[in-house]
């Protein structure tokens, strides 16, 4: 598992109780990692603070995903800090995998499909956050004097995307963040998802969405057989609509260009590596416009 240095956070895996009895003695404490017990719990600290209703919301989507047997870290039970509510999350075993095989992009296309076909039915609560259009037009107003003149068609791609958003797709449960560093495996197959405290109610596919920016553009020799696993595996479970198919590679582009966003970001404020974040945006760049020519 891997962790964000950018927001201090750090893993601890231990009983329950003792993990509780830890909380009340130092409620500042850092988190370090500790050897896997049984009947252990994954603790995680946020820098950021976290509302009482906000944890609320959690514990009850994640314990609804475990319920359907899906492997979710579960959140166990939060207490209060100075700094706002911190969380204890039942612990997965398995491991990420950095790069993934055929068989990976299969067993995620099962286990996202089943996920789908119980998020869908998920009724506590409502659309959260902002709507993804008016945050990458957030994001450009307020990073455009920064930007290379490289960047300049964001705006148009911007345009784009908005004139060919999908309507009505179909909301529920999503975890947003499902990158290779958040899921685990274990025998090729899903043994965990980690990193559960952006699950929103939002489009189902934005997940989809996720998972096929990397898939698009892997420009490996075997890209078309992930992309046949995957997208086969999904569908045996979860079948797409064509005005669904057709709204993947929208979403997807969209989802690079937060990606785009997010980076420059990271090149405005890391003097050690500027030139790859600077680089590594631009590539995201690329595939966001890519991927809007995959549609229709």
């Amino acid at each position: 598992m891997y962790t964000s240095a950018q927001e201090r956070r750090t893993w601890k895996r231990a009983p329950v109780k003792r993990v509780q009895s830890l909380l009340k003695e130092n409620s500042d404490q850092k988190i370090e990692r500790i050897s896997h017990l049984e009947k252990s719990a994954l603790l995680i600290t946020y820098k950021h603070s976290m509302t009482l209703g906000r944890l609320t919301f959690l514990k009850k989507a994640t314990t609804y995903l475990h319920s359907k047997d899906l492997p979710f870290s579960t959140l166990l039970t939060f207490d209060h800090t100075k700094d706002g509510y911190r969380g204890i999350w039942s612990y997965c075993t398995g491991k990420s995998v950095p790069r993934w095989d055929v068989p990976h992009y299969k067993a995620m296309g099962s286990f996202l499909g089943k996920m789908h076909r119980a998020a869908i039915h998920y009724k506590e609560g409502s659309l959260q956050g902002l709507p993804i259009i008016l945050s990458l037009k957030e994001d450009y107003a307020r990073l455009k004097d920064s930007l290379p003149e490289s960047f300049y068609p964001i705006a148009n791609l911007i345009e784009a995307i908005e004139e060919k958003w999908p309507l009505f797709l179909s909301t529920g449960l999503v975890h947003t963040d499902l990158y290779p560093s958040n899921v685990l495996f274990r025998r090729e197959k899903v043994s965990g998802i980690v990193q559960n405290h952006h699950m929103k109610i939002d489009i189902l596919l934005y997940d989809l969405a996720s998972i096929a920016k990397h898939l698009y553009f892997s420009e490996e020799k075997d890209q078309k057989e992930k992309e046949e696993a995957f997208f086969s595996s999904y569908t045996s479970l979860y079948p797409l609509s064509e005005e669904e198919i057709l709204a993947i590679p929208v979403l997807t582009a969209a989802k690079l260009l937060q990606k785009t966003f997010h980076l420059m970001d990271k090149h405005l404020k890391d003097t050690a590596y500027k030139e790859t974040y600077l680089n590594s945006a631009a590539i995201a760049l690329i595939h966001a416009e890519k991927a809007l020519h995959l549609y229709g």
